[in-house]
């Protein structure tokens, strides 16, 4: 028999939850605070070492960078209002905006701009951004307003790498004791609280840009199931909900209905299949050759995505500019069940049997795991899920703890900064210890051409090399979708699944 001191548990642990959510709804009575739901848990704000797409997505409203992307992704101005570039296209001098001031009402000034920039490259830090700025041999503070980077060599996508290094004040590591709670930059919004599973920012009254912000503040949610996130937006209790977790069903079934918008957009982020290079038997190419050839990339597309994502080839193919091959022309990409268990008996590995770890708080990777589980038993290739927390699983990335995992990479619409620090030798990302003197060879001559046709023909070179070597499986990139109640104004939803334009979104209730 149940005892009533059972029923009395129960009651007060549904009555605290309650509080917990009521004292969220209390913080956003304002009618002006968007609401925002996502399903990934909120882990790491340090602005030069977190990866998470939930940490980007709060770092985006408190922090920025020399340059950013506007909802085209195209380049623009932030709190450099202008730069030039010498003939030798080795010295970068900015000019810097006047007047802007951190979260704490203390002024910016190139010296911020120069310690940031240290900090990515102090190898202490462990940035996973160094790789995008490793060309820079000295940065000078020319004046309060006036900055400096000379090159060690030409780096064409050294504008490109600039949105996401974050600028945080000279004096950051005595006025944020612990950066990956705690924040202190330039940007629309300041961070007031970051709880278990919520972050509450309010509106920075000295913000540079005038009229900007439009909001109050921005409480951002997380709420792990994607059913409940979605029944968050139909009852009122969220504004907007994106990123993992809202796919093209869950989208769709709020497509027409009154009081709602829906948007999407061809994302630049791929889920990929990592696989570590140094560990047997992925040392042998042949191995992750027939990893390659053993899966179907468009059947995942169908049954993960529902048909509303791509193959993936190296470079995405809505970035026309660079060239991008389709899947058809790459080696190792159409599925060949023989020639995968052939490559198998040739390095001695008929009985492959290896862990798949996929990335917990990302619902899309299970799925992908359990189709790959499936399509690699097809071949011959027994596979273990591993199922584990999100701290271990991020320990396990950062020291190449694993055989295989499941995951997203953020996607750019430069091939450099899409690429190099996930493949280049030593890479800041490159946890699949994977090493190639040709991969890397192309990486660096890609940085020092400045033509596009060069640039183009380099990365066709490049796109063939990685089908070829298979440092890990690119799978899919999936349309990105975001909901909305119909009084959200002006949020746009970027390829990347930046959501950076909450700083000029309104609420219209």
């Amino acid at each position: 028999m149940i005892s009533q001191r059972f029923f009395r548990a129960i009651f007060f642990a549904v009555l605290a939850l309650s509080l917990v959510f009521s004292g969220l709804e209390a913080q956003s009575q304002d009618d002006n605070v968007l609401r925002v739901g996502i399903t990934q848990q909120i882990i790491n704000l340090d602005p030069h070492v977190a990866t998470a797409f939930s940490s980007f997505r709060v770092m985006e409203q408190v922090y920025e960078g020399l340059m950013r992307f506007d909802s085209d992704s195209a380049l623009q101005p932030a709190l450099a209002e202008s730069f030039d570039v010498s003939d030798d296209g080795l010295t970068y001098t900015f000019n810097l905006r006047s007047g802007v001031t951190f979260h704490d009402g203390s002024p910016f000034t190139a010296n911020d701009v120069k310690f940031s920039f240290d900090r990515v490259l102090n190898p202490d830090t462990a940035s996973p951004q160094a790789s995008r700025i490793n060309s820079i041999g000295s940065i000078d503070v020319i004046s309060d307003t006036q900055v400096s980077f000379t090159l060690s060599e030409a780096f064409s996508p050294f504008l490109s790498a600039l949105p996401q290094i974050f600028i945080v004040p000279q004096d950051f590591a005595t006025k944020v004791s612990n950066p990956q709670v705690a924040t202190l930059g330039t940007g629309p919004f300041q961070l007031d609280e970051l709880g278990p599973d919520f972050a509450s920012l309010s509106k920075n009254e000295s913000y540079w840009e005038a009229g900007l912000p439009k909001l109050d503040g921005v409480l951002i949610r997380q709420i792990p199931e994607a059913a409940t996130l979605r029944s968050a937006l139909r009852t009122g209790q969220i504004d907007v909900i994106f990123g993992f977790g809202v796919d093209v069903i869950s989208a769709g079934s709020f497509a027409g209905v009154p009081g709602f918008n829906v948007i999407s957009t061809p994302g630049l982020s791929y889920s990929l299949l990592g696989i570590q290079n140094d560990r047997e038997p992925f040392t042998d190419v042949r191995v992750r050759q027939a990893l390659s050839l053993a899966i179907d990339r468009q059947e995942l597309a169908e049954i993960v995505y529902f048909g509303r994502a791509v193959v993936a080839a190296p470079l995405a193919a809505s970035v026309t500019e660079f060239g991008p091959l389709s899947s058809g022309q790459l080696a190792n990409y159409e599925r060949d069940i023989p020639a995968a268990q052939a490559l198998l008996a040739d390095a001695g590995q008929e009985n492959l049997t290896f862990t798949i770890s996929p990335l917990p708080t990302v619902p899309e990777a299970v799925q992908i795991a359990e189709v790959l589980q499936q399509q690699f038993e097809q071949a011959g290739i027994t596979t273990e899920l591993e199922l584990i927390d999100i701290a271990t699983w991020v320990d396990n990335w950062r020291n190449s703890n694993f055989d295989t995992f499941v995951s997203l990479n953020g996607g750019n619409p430069d091939p450099d900064i899409h690429l190099n620090r996930h493949l280049v030798t030593g890479g800041s990302t490159n946890v699949f210890k994977f090493s190639d003197p040709e991969v890397d060879s192309l990486l660096a001559d890609g940085r020092l051409v400045s033509g596009l046709n060069d640039r183009v023909e380099i990365y066709n070179q490049l796109q063939q090399r990685i089908a070829d070597q298979v440092p890990f499986l690119f799978l899919n990139y999936a349309e990105v979708f975001a909901v909305m109640s119909s009084d959200v104004q002006d949020f746009t939803l970027r390829a990347d699944q930046s959501i950076a334009s909450i700083r000029g979104a309104s609420l219209n209730r």
